[in-house]
């Protein structure tokens, strides 16, 4: 079980550029990859994300990539195009004779006229995709590493939450026997009291189903086989934390009708606390993968 909050952070050098893959997660109800990168790994954007989605199955990811000096990425090219030169010379040449001038052509000139002399930069990174999907390789793990520690943790409280609602289960259990006794017990003075046969059945009718109303035995049964479920899946591998949401829903559903069919304040009392448990409990579930 893992938890969806997570970070890491790689370090690593490429062609002598220091450079550094930072990844952060956060709750998302489904998987959204998103990376932060300069203009020169726009390229590596595709694999990036296919190589996170074997890390993470949920949540929102935040990938970005730096370099420490980003003027160090490129280098300055000076080339000239000789071809041109050849011709500008020979232009420049014919334009003598024709108009008979005098006049010598120097290199400082030459160097001056558009398109003889081209500056381009080269990357220093090109052809090093691997290298950086490798850091970052580094830094999903790191991240990974972390949530699985915040997931056992989240394991431990989800734990305690899950005994805490069964004690109340249990509680809630034996405060309905004794309600149940005592309006058992009432209505059984009231059959006594009264004098015709058919009063009788009739008020044994209707104490059997204001028992039936009242009775909470199924709705405390669900919820106990729920927390096992909860158990066994948090006991398992793999992503668990939508399922756990959803169990969270029915045990909601489940206390909300032991509340209906309350039949003393002090289940009242208990109710409210199970409630109060079952909502603890689903905000932890927000954080599970």
């Amino acid at each position: 079980m893992k938890s969806m909050t997570g970070f890491g952070t790689s370090e690593f050098q490429v062609k002598g550029i220091s450079s550094q893959v930072t990844v952060r997660t956060v709750n998302g109800r489904y998987l959204e990859v998103r990376t932060h990168l300069p203009k020169e790994l726009f390229s590596i954007e595709f694999d990036l994300k296919a190589l996170a989605k074997k890390y993470f199955t949920r949540g929102t990811v935040d990938i970005s990539v730096q370099f420490s000096n980003s003027e160090s990425l490129s280098e300055v090219i000076v080339d000239y195009d000789s071809n041109l030169a050849k011709t500008w010379v020979k232009k420049m040449r014919d334009l003598k004779s024709s108009l008979k001038i005098d006049g010598e052509i120097d290199l400082s000139t030459l160097l001056n006229l558009p398109g003889v002399v081209k500056t381009y930069k080269n990357s220093r990174i090109d052809g090093q995709e691997k290298s950086f999907l490798s850091g970052a390789e580094k830094a999903f793990k790191n991240c990974e590493d972390l949530r699985k520690k915040e997931g056992l943790a989240l394991k431990k409280l989800l734990l305690n939450h899950l005994s805490q609602l069964e004690k109340l289960c249990g509680q809630i259990s034996k405060e309905q026997l004794k309600v149940e006794k005592v309006l058992s017990l009432k209505l059984k003075k009231e059959v006594e009291r009264e004098v015709t046969v058919e009063g009788r059945a009739l008020l044994e009718v209707r104490a059997s189903e204001s028992l039936e109303k009242m009775n909470i035995e199924e709705e405390l049964s669900r919820l106990v086989q729920h927390i096992k479920a909860v158990r066994k899946l948090m006991a398992s591998s793999g992503p668990c934390g939508r399922k756990m949401d959803f169990f969270s829903q029915e045990f909601l559903r489940e206390m909300n009708t032991v509340g209906s069919k309350s039949g003393s304040t002090e289940i009242t009392g208990l109710v409210v606390e199970g409630k109060s448990t079952i909502e603890s409990f689903r905000e932890q579930v927000q954080n599970i993968e």
